[in-house]
């Protein structure tokens, strides 16, 4: 039955913290580089994010269970897709629907933030709105889909949220905006490996299909490694504060999450721990660099 409590569900309510962090991190950087903040600004940008990272999450589900993807692949609390559209509880025309109207609400917010701020944003606006409507369709079938994912929804939003709110980025911004993309693309990486039979079925062509359960793994410990030693030199090369460090704390569940996928090997119950692992590495890594922002 469609009540609000599935539709609710359904935007996978537990993902879109992610946007949260981000956008705070944004909003910290800003506070950071003594810029003012229009809290009303900030807030739409806040909107606008979710709303896109809905959009990504029904319409997904969307794809998913027309091409039988979420029919073939297991679900876990971390992968394999809420089971809502699969199960019927949500039609595959509503969720095509509600997936396309609240893309439709976050251009809407967009729109107005390029009235109000500046239309240097519409780049923003536009690759994010690309990567909504296309990443399953064209961007996940041709290797692109961890890239555009850590872009889209990690560097582009923090640098987003700040252009917000200072139309000036410079290339100390970009590089303190790299390692959310590069977690996020972590997100993804981790997240593929127990859907990857599926995927491949259904016509994704991603890390874990290409190369492989343990190539995908290295893939992904170098990309933590690279993360956090982003954030180890900030304050070396970039004179930015130490507080900037808080952000290595993320290493712990990192490194929960690295032994444990590795030590999984094909056994998907004990792979649930590191996903979980995996989840907590990237909210608590940009949560504690939007507090060192803050403080710093």
């Amino acid at each position: 039955m469609a009540t609000f409590a599935n539709y609710f569900k359904e935007t996978r309510p537990q993902f879109l913290l992610l946007s949260l962090v981000l956008v705070f991190q944004g909003i910290a950087l800003a506070h950071y580089f003594a810029v003012e903040i229009n809290w009303l600004w900030a807030v739409i940008t806040l909107i606008g994010v979710v709303l896109a990272h809905t959009g990504v999450n029904v319409l997904n589900d969307f794809w998913d269970s027309g091409n039988g993807i979420d029919a073939t692949t297991t679900q876990t609390p971390f992968s394999g897709g809420s089971g809502i559209v699969r199960d019927g509880i949500i039609s595959q025309k509503a969720a095509l629907t509600f997936g396309l109207l609240v893309t439709l609400a976050a251009l809407l917010c967009g729109l107005y933030l390029c009235w109000q701020s500046g239309w240097h944003l519409i780049g923003y606006i536009l690759i994010g709105g690309l990567a909504v409507l296309f990443y399953n369709t064209l961007l996940a079938k041709l290797m692109l889909g961890e890239i555009v994912a850590g872009l889209a929804l990690g560097t582009l939003v923090i640098l987003g949220t700040f252009a917000v709110q200072r139309d000036f980025i410079d290339s100390t911004l970009i590089w303190l905006a790299i390692p959310a993309g590069l977690l996020t693309l972590n997100l993804l990486l981790l997240n593929e490996i127990p859907d990857a039979a599926a995927d491949k079925m259904g016509g994704r062509f991603h890390w874990v299909i290409v190369f492989g359960r343990q190539g995908a793994l290295v893939a992904y410990t170098l990309s933590v490694l690279a993360t956090f030693g982003l954030i180890a030199l900030s304050p070396i090369l970039l004179d930015i504060t130490r507080w900037s460090w808080l952000g290595l704390l993320g290493l712990i569940p990192a490194f929960v999450a690295v032994t444990g996928a590795f030590k999984a090997g094909d056994d998907l119950e004990k792979l649930v721990p590191a996903l979980g692992a995996n989840v907590m590495m990237v909210l608590v890594t940009d949560l504690l660099l939007g507090i060192a922002y803050f403080v710093g």
